[in-house]
């Protein structure tokens, strides 16, 4: 008992780990709120027919993340692995466009417009994940990772898929409520801190070299 929590306070003091922690923090915080209101946003604001809305949101949340995953899989692959420089550089680069196409997302009136932006959020996050989960469970030991896990798990429960539902209906609800927009705004503006954390951990991470970088 006193070995685990020595080991877990271990792993909270450690940056490399809690920054890509907290950063997928944001990027499920995003989708979560994404999956649970989207539909909602797209018959009362854009005013879409209801099953066109649940038809196309469907095959956006589930084409969009898969094609993320398997391409950043795939590129995280070709430029050496997430243990590479040019990986992290990819990473970075990557995020740029999440909070470049996310922030806009709540002023787009057009219903096709919003959901090819929601299409490419979902795509580049899923694209970042291999990477990004490989980075997280690296810079820790081997004997750590279990911890790790758990720590990483709690707090994607705790900080990303609970809060986002209902702090998005809170801020709906505010006041005379009817702010669906403002919302969204809110829920999309957590892509600025998944983009600020993942650059801190860059820069950790070329500093400390912990990862080995040729």
């Amino acid at each position: 008992m006193v070995a685990t929590m020595i080991t877990m306070k271990k792993l909270l003091k450690q940056a490399s780990f809690i920054l890509p922690c907290l950063s997928l923090c944001a990027l499920y915080f995003v989708t979560s709120g994404l999956n649970y209101w989207s539909t909602d946003y797209l018959i009362t604001v854009l005013k879409a027919d209801r099953n066109l809305a649940k038809s196309i949101f469907a095959i956006v949340a589930v084409t969009g993340p898969i094609a993320g995953v398997i391409t950043g899989g795939t590129l995280t692959t070709y430029f050496g692995g997430y243990k590479s420089l040019k990986a992290l550089n990819l990473l970075v680069f990557e995020t740029i466009f999440i909070p470049l196409f996310g922030l806009p997302i709540a002023f787009i009136t057009n219903f096709y417009v919003f959901m090819a932006f929601i299409w490419f959020v979902l795509f580049v996050g899923g694209s970042t994940m291999p990477n990004l989960v490989g980075i997280m469970l690296s810079v820790v030991k081997d004997h750590e990772k279990t911890y790790a896990l758990s720590i990483a798990n709690f707090a994607y429960n705790l900080f990303g898929f609970v809060p986002a539902p209902f702090l998005y209906g809170l801020v709906y609800d505010f006041g005379e409520g009817n702010h669906a927009r403002p919302a969204f705004f809110m829920l999309m503006a957590a892509t600025v801190p998944f983009f600020i954390l993942i650059v801190l951990e860059a820069n950790i991470l070329k500093k400390t070299n912990i990862l080995g970088y040729a």
